[in-house]
């Protein structure tokens, strides 16, 4: 496709208009391909939960990028290029760092009550409220409100009043700041 014609299709103007910053229109791509992509990515990574901060993270990169895509080719399979390669860097990174989830040590002490168990976990919970004061009263009280108070994404978002997917981002940012701070502490 030429990129005259593409200039004259609905959704060439839609993304010309995306580039030269109009919210509206970046809005519409956003509604339009996350369903798309969300897809994309859980076909390769098998998590829904992650699949949808991958996606998150693909049109917002996509977006950021927006500016380089060159109007000849389509832009589904531009998108799905982004989504593809970053959910594969996800799997390589996740393979590198195999290690215990938050939400995952947090069950540990109903799946195995063992004493020495019961043990790492006290240990783990006086380490994690360490790291917790360290961070902003944002990620703290988010994280808080999600791990310690079992409060659902809807009640986080009456909470907050963001939407889902901004309390997904955000949950997932302070669960990797979190993360960095334990990675600091072991040296890694």
């Amino acid at each position: 496709m030429s990129n005259k014609n593409l200039h004259t299709t609905k959704e060439g103007v839609l993304i010309a208009a995306a580039v030269q910053g109009d919210q509206s229109s970046l809005s519409k791509l956003y509604t339009r391909y996350y369903p798309k992509v969300a897809y994309r990515c859980l076909s390769i990574v098998k998590d829904k939960a992650t699949a949808d901060d991958l996606a998150q993270d693909v049109l917002l990169k996509a977006i950021e990028k927006l500016p380089l895509f060159q109007l000849q080719a389509s832009f589904s399979t531009w998108l799905y290029s982004i989504a593809t390669n970053h959910c594969l860097e996800h799997l390589r990174k996740e393979k590198q760092h195999q290690s215990v989830s938050l939400e995952e040590g947090m069950h540990i002490c109903i799946d195995e009550p063992e004493q020495e168990t019961q043990f790492l976990l006290g240990s783990l919970e006086k380490n994690l409220s360490i790291y917790l004061k360290q961070m902003s009263k944002e990620d703290q009280s988010l994280l808080i409100a999600k791990y310690c108070k079992n409060k659902s994404i809807r009640e986080l978002q009456d909470i907050y009043s963001l939407s889902a997917s901004a309390i997904k981002m955000r949950l997932k940012r302070s669960k990797e700041r979190l993360a960095q701070l334990l990675d600091q502490s072991t040296g890694s």
